[in-house]
């Protein structure tokens, strides 16, 4: 169970619906023996009872949320529990969507030896081999299974990018392919020859990609309204002794959630002497906690800095409601989507540069930019956080909703206008 609990009593509708959209009808199970008619084949290591953090899992959800109610969907992905290798159909969505784990596997955990998408690739080929997939559109977010996928007609390949590529090689990656950037730039040629289109999130790689000939459709990454909304409670909040600064995101290299802590040790500093206190919430798990909690305790911010763990998204939003200021400390993003989720709740961004590379941070209308990843930088980009007009804020990404933006990506990926 998340360490996490929804407050907001006001929200629960809204948590209900997207709670809706993971539930399984368990009662109907169907052992798989020849199976087509889909129009979309999503192949992930994707688990739709177990929400992981990341930008792909979340952008799957919502497309499913989303989907045109004449679509037929069937997604390959993974369970820690369910039956192998049978199809369960998924309740909750406007079209029809049918599951069928094919591997065993946590994708939220990073610790592991071998990558989930590697795992997923035996499995897959049998599970392609009972399937039709000359009339689906096959959606792929990992270049491995692309790759077993070239040897199956389909009507349309479409691959996704979710980050920066080159960066995500570099050495503050947690990207196994760091060990062979070689093979993994060989791969990647072979998958954007192969795919009719390629949906990147990231300016940097789609222009890259683009000026290397292959078709690109760049895009932003977009926050679900129902999930992430603005609160009631800004004028209580603002005037409380106490401000709330949040951290979202996976506790990996990455992300760098150790800049972060020494981010909310200087802001202690710096109000040592101040009436106006802080608290700091961090949400997410990863191989880094360990090291989290070692310097947390070393500098004695154990009252101030809590670490929440993995959170639903509907904890998230009621935490991004109650809060006063979101830090971001990436060493990079693809197109980051927690950025426009505090946005959509009227969250002020307090951000490294490198944490926003769509440039959507305005300062002093939404967010603040550090120049340098120095923690007194960021610290002192907190001053007057009470300033931000919580309404502007909302509006500077109302375009970056799902509403407007998911369904340009089913019209995209489908090969329409």
């Amino acid at each position: 169970m998340s360490p996490c609990n929804a407050s907001n009593q006001n929200t629960a509708s809204h948590c209900q619906i997207d709670a809706l959209t993971s539930e399984v009808k368990s009662d109907i199970v169907v052992d798989v023996k020849r199976i087509g008619g889909y129009s979309r084949i999503i192949i992930h290591q994707f688990d739709p009872e177990n929400p992981a953090p990341g930008g792909v899992d979340t952008c799957i959800r919502d497309m499913l949320t989303l989907a045109p109610e004449q679509e037929r969907i069937l997604l390959l992905g993974v369970s820690r529990t369910r039956p192998l290798r049978r199809m369960t159909p998924l309740g909750g969505y406007p079209a029809q969507v049918d599951f069928i784990p094919i591997s065993r596997a946590n994708p939220g955990d990073q610790n592991r030896r071998i990558p989930h998408s590697v795992r997923l690739l035996f499995p897959l080929v049998r599970a392609l081999l009972k399937t039709s997939t000359r009339d689906s559109v096959l959606q792929l977010h990992r270049i491995e299974p692309f790759l077993i996928t070239r040897w199956f007609p389909a009507r349309r390949r479409i691959f996704f990018v979710h980050t920066n590529t080159k960066e995500a090689l570099a050495k503050n990656s947690d990207s196994f392919w760091r060990r062979a950037p070689r093979l993994h730039a060989m791969l990647e040629r072979i998958v954007l020859q192969n795919a009719d289109l390629t949906v990147v999130f990231n300016k940097t790689s789609a222009e890259d990609y683009r000026l290397r000939g292959y078709p690109v459709e760049q895009m932003r990454t977009w926050y679900n309204e129902r999930v992430y909304f603005p609160g009631s409670s800004h004028d209580r909040r603002i005037q409380s002794p106490v401000l709330t600064a949040l951290w979202v995101g996976r506790l990996e290299n990455p992300k760098d959630p150790l800049l972060a802590i020494e981010v909310f040790d200087a802001l202690e500093r710096r109000n040592s002497d101040s009436p106006q206190q802080w608290r700091y919430l961090v949400i997410g798990d990863g191989t880094l906690r360990a090291d989290l909690q070692q310097m947390i305790a070393a500098r004695n911010l154990q009252h101030r800095v809590k670490l929440l763990g993995a959170c639903s998204r509907e904890e998230v939003g009621n935490h991004m409601r109650t809060a006063d200021a979101l830090l971001m400390t990436s060493h990079f993003e693809g197109s980051p989507r927690v950025m426009y989720e505090a946005m959509g709740s009227a969250l002020p961004v307090i951000a490294t540069a490198e944490a926003d590379p769509d440039k959507a941070i305005k300062s002093e209308v939404n967010g603040r930019i550090s120049k340098t990843r120095d923690p007194q930088d960021l610290a002192g980009l907190f001053e007057k956080i009470d300033s931000f007009d919580r309404d502007a804020i909302v509006n500077s990404v109302h375009r970056q909703s799902a509403s407007f933006t998911v369904s340009r990506l089913w019209n995209l990926t489908n090969g329409e206008k």
